[in-house]
């Protein structure tokens, strides 16, 4: 396993997720902002926030929704690099 797959990645601002009638919303009281978050961005955010690696992340989404490796390993990056964007993620490095 490479270290870009064991390196834990650490959530820097505190967040909810809440269940709404489509879909489930992010709330980041630090910037007032809220994001209206599919399933995979949701499932992504829980696994980070209990501590997961890139890995631990990967592995959850595979074996929830039974696809590739591939696949998953570039829809979790592609999420990533949205939650460095919006600022939430430190020691980013995948």
């Amino acid at each position: 396993m490479s270290k870009k797959e064991e390196a834990i990645l650490r959530l820097k601002v505190e967040f909810t997720v809440e269940d709404c009638d489509r879909g489930q919303l992010l709330r980041i009281p630090e910037t007032g902002q809220v994001l209206l978050l599919n399933e995979s961005a949701a499932r992504v955010l829980h696994s980070l926030k209990s501590g997961a690696s890139r890995q631990g992340v990967v592995q959850d989404l595979m074996e929830y929704y039974e696809v590739e490796t591939e696949r998953v390993r570039s829809d979790v990056d592609r999420c990533l690099h949205d939650l460095v964007n919006l600022g939430m993620l430190k020691d980013a490095r995948f």
